[in-house]
């Protein structure tokens, strides 16, 4: 009898005497001693992939550490990307199993450790599943560390990822309308990955499309899963009765007394006698939550109350909070920093602002809100910047479905650049054309008081101004995000117009801002999320040494080059004494692209590189000298912590090419929602 040991592999031949009775009864005792043998020594005859390479001994009270590694195929760009970043989805979901968190624990044996491997092993290949991996291999290898150590490693090869194939079949329905339905089906979700989650989303789809097309009740009579190995699909076979073809009928309000019922009815997106379409009535839920009125907004089909082909549609209002106060405190480091010497700009310029703001809901019972703010920050040098602000946004002024916003407010500030006084009365008015599409325009009374003396060149009483400006304003949103204040996916394009009469300074001058952002989700589980924007102001119509130091262009901050301070991302500008400050300019372009990742439910982090560029700051004043043209760049870290209103954000930036005692080595940001 051999006994062979081949790394981690045993093989066994035996030679049997079959003579006579006493060569077998020998054979077949050797044979028993040698199993007896390889029990004790731990070498168990496991999965071809599956090794334990601790060798002729069974480890008693010792520790153990997992390693995991994938295979992914090297033409998943996305996948890669995100798994360089961190953990993918998968991943993540494969860490909850038993092996992971026992690690690091004692094990009385490594017979558990073996059973506890090969159940998560089952595990694990359901996770792969459940994700679209049908063909994926999962082994593992356990060896030795040390006389009390062990060290795991996990392979999991994922192989080619399923795609979904849809077969419906609609009871009752006709040839030409199924084939449509199927036809919408099939382009909806066409090389989508075959996961649980996407299938679930698949009979979602099919119900829902039903739904915008007047079958109210349908219902999915059958559901099966067929895995085909050969062309990597997993065919989805559904039956759906689609249930009674009806049109809308009366609608009935349940509200609370005290809204106007003319409001709720003016955003209600359904007619009589239309065909229905659940569409409009979550649409509807969406706009009437959207005024944060009411506590719950829920719109159904009376079912029971069907009239023929006509069913009548029940909404039901119940109220929200009226009243409410808010107090919060913030903070920005994009004032403070290092400046020049001789600079007259102040080298701690405060960053805290306390903000109280009380809120009435449905003033008027037609969902008007009013809103008082007031905004302080610490005294400093006899000064105190501050806000006041009262607010009104009233719907249906004009015509219904829209919102104008009136506003009072007075606010004194110091800036890296200016001291200013600013009253404003503004009235805007707010209209939906559609679907994502907002246009805005109204217009805007600022009387302010400038005092650039003490911050834009010392004793230049030059930069004293006192003027108003009358602005009107023009804005256009076309907005696909999926959230304001958390985008995971969509873009936003805004364009806004101004043109603007200066009122005790010669003549006027036409701005025009125009930005772009785009949200990618770089996986399925939309943890980790691409965002990258271009923005460009342009002011027209006057020289740079006529422009108000407060109406120029600048860069840095928030929303901006987040590695310079708020305003120093420009060109400084040095006068005949040497005294050094920002130029700002007429024209800029500004960009900035950020990598968000998830890594738990409500942590995260995020990466950022931002830039800009000030153009057409060169003044005709000989006694002004500007340095050299540049472009600033910064990159930056951060950590969200996500709650149910948005993602609270704490940013640290650092600027590239930093100008010795003008830029810090780095600026510290808290800021809610998304900063671009």
């Amino acid at each position: 009898m051999v006994l062979k040991n081949c790394g981690s592999n045993y093989s066994v031949s035996a030679i049997f005497g079959c003579k006579n009775r006493i060569g077998g009864t020998v054979g077949l005792f050797g044979f028993a001693v040698i199993l007896c043998y390889l029990y004790f020594c731990g070498a168990s005859l496991l999965h071809a992939t599956n090794h334990i390479d601790v060798r002729c001994q069974d480890l008693h009270d010792f520790y153990y550490q997992v390693e995991l590694k994938f295979i992914t195929p090297g033409n998943r760009l996305m996948q890669m990307l995100s798994n360089f970043f961190s953990y993918s989805y998968l991943e993540s979901k494969i860490k909850e199993i038993r092996t992971f968190q026992k690690q690091d624990k004692s094990v009385g044996s490594m017979n558990t450790l073996r059973e506890r491997l090969d159940n998560d092993i089952i595990e694990i290949y359901k996770k792969t599943h459940n994700d679209g991996f049908y063909n994926a291999e999962v082994s593992y290898k356990v060896s030795l560390v040390n006389s009390k150590k062990v060290l795991v490693k996990l392979l999991v090869d994922t192989k080619e990822v399923f795609t979904i194939k849809t077969q419906v079949h609609y009871v009752g329905l006709s040839k030409e309308l199924a084939k449509k339905y199927k036809g919408d089906l099939e382009a909806a979700f066409q090389k989508t990955i075959a996961s649980m989650a996407e299938m679930k989303k698949v009979v979602t789809a099919a119900v829902f499309n039903l739904q915008k097309n007047g079958f109210f009740s349908p219902r999915v009579l059958e559901k099966r899963v067929h895995v085909d190995y050969k062309h990597h699909k997993a065919i989805l076979k559904l039956q759906i009765d689609p249930g009674k073809n009806v049109k809308f009928s009366s609608t009935e309000i349940k509200a609370f007394p005290g809204i106007d019922q003319q409001f709720v009815k003016n955003r209600i997106d359904w007619h009589e006698e239309e065909v229905f379409d659940n569409e409009k009535l979550l649409k509807t839920a969406e706009i009437l939550s959207s005024y944060q009125i009411f506590s719950s907004v829920q719109i159904e089909p009376m079912a029971d109350k069907t009239n023929g082909n006509k069913v009548p549609i029940l909404l039901t209002l119940k109220e929200g909070k009226k009243h409410s106060i808010e107090c919060s405190l913030l903070y920005s480091g994009m004032r403070s920093m290092n400046f020049e010497k001789k600079s007259q700009m102040q080298k701690s310029l405060k960053a805290v602002i306390t903000r109280i703001a009380w809120t009435n809901a449905n003033v008027f019972g037609g969902a008007e809100k009013l809103r008082i703010l007031l905004e302080c920050s610490p005294m400093r040098s006899k000064r105190i910047d501050y806000a006041f602000a009262v607010s009104l946004l009233q719907p249906d002024v004009l015509c219904k479905n829209n919102v104008t916003e009136y506003l009072i407010s007075r606010k004194q500030e110091l800036t890296n650049v200016f001291f200013r006084k600013n009253d404003k009365i503004s009235a805007m008015f707010n209209y939906s054309i559609a679907s994502g599409l907002l246009v805005r325009t109204g217009v805007v009374f600022e009387d302010i008081s400038l005092d650039g003396s003490e911050v834009f060149f010392r004793g230049n009483r030059a930069n004293m101004k006192k003027y108003k400006s009358l602005q009107l304003p023009m804005e256009i949103v076309y907005d696909t995000t999926d959230n304001i204040l958390n985008p995971t996916m969509g873009y936003k394009i805004t364009a806004k117009f101004s043109h603007i009469q200066l009122m005790g300074l010669a003549g006027s001058m036409r701005t025009c801002d125009l930005s772009y952002v785009h949200n990618f989700a770089l996986n399925e589980s939309k943890r980790t999320i691409f965002a990258f924007s271009i923005a460009s102001r342009n002011i027209f119509g006057k020289s740079i040494d006529d422009i108000p130091i407060d109406k120029r262009i600048y860069a840095g901050g928030i929303g901006s080059v987040r590695g310079f301070a708020n305003q120093l991302a420009t060109e400084m500008v040095f006068d005949a004494d040497g005294y050094a400050q920002p130029m700002g300019g007429k024209s800029s372009i500004e960009f900035n692209a950020e990598i968000r990742q998830k890594i738990t439910n409500n942590i995260g982090f995020v990466v950022f590189f931002d830039g800009a560029k000030i153009f057409k700051n060169n003044s005709v004043d000989p006694n002004l000298r500007l340095e050299n043209r540049r472009l600033f760049l910064a990159i930056g870290v951060g950590m969200m912590y996500y709650t149910d209103i948005g993602p609270v954000r704490i940013d640290l930036g650092f600027p590239i090419g930093r100008r010795k005692n003008i830029d810090s080595r780095l600026q510290f940001a808290l800021n809610l929602g998304p900063t671009f």
